[in-house]
């Protein structure tokens, strides 16, 4: 009779087990899953804001960086001042990580919110985020030429996205 005790013990044993690994295993295996941006889109809409900036003949820096402010693609037209590279790097990841649009972050520093000069972002205009799915998934930024001008061209990079 031991034997078939021991052995209704060990199953409901097992089955409790079974069953808390079952239930907690859920909540470590539920992640989020979100679009990320790859080597070919990045080259795409890298591609895209060069043509646009030679449309006007305005020698720039372009980078595209991950959602976390990683580059990923940065180029430096013939002409454009070599500052415009490290520029439009932090225009990128500044856009990438705030999640809007640099030229709005400059109206915000310039509005009254000194205190986000201290940051350690570019807070000028040409960086744009990059929106796949309704999830940030990197940013484009561009410096050489007006802030206007820059922005221009990064939105015509992010449009290819």
């Amino acid at each position: 009779m031991a034997p078939q005790n021991y052995e209704c013990e060990r199953t409901h044993t097992m089955r409790s087990a079974l069953a808390v690994l079952l239930v907690a295993g859920c909540d470590a295996l539920t992640l989020p899953s979100q679009p990320q941006l790859t080597l070919e889109a990045a080259t795409a809409i890298l591609q895209a804001s060069q043509a646009a900036a030679r449309e006007s003949n305005w020698p720039v820096s372009i980078c595209v960086c991950d959602a976390g402010g990683a580059p990923v693609a940065l180029s430096r037209d013939d002409g454009a001042f070599a500052a415009s590279a490290a520029v439009a790097m932090g225009k990128a990841s500044t856009a990438a990580q705030f999640r809007k649009p640099t030229e709005a972050l400059e109206a915000s520093a310039n509005g009254g919110r000194a205190a986000l000069l201290t940051a350690g972002h570019v807070l000028m205009g040409g960086g744009v985020p990059l929106v796949a799915d309704g999830c940030t998934v990197g940013g484009v930024g561009v410096s050489g030429v007006l802030p206007d001008q820059d922005a221009a061209v990064a939105a015509a990079g992010a449009a290819a996205l």
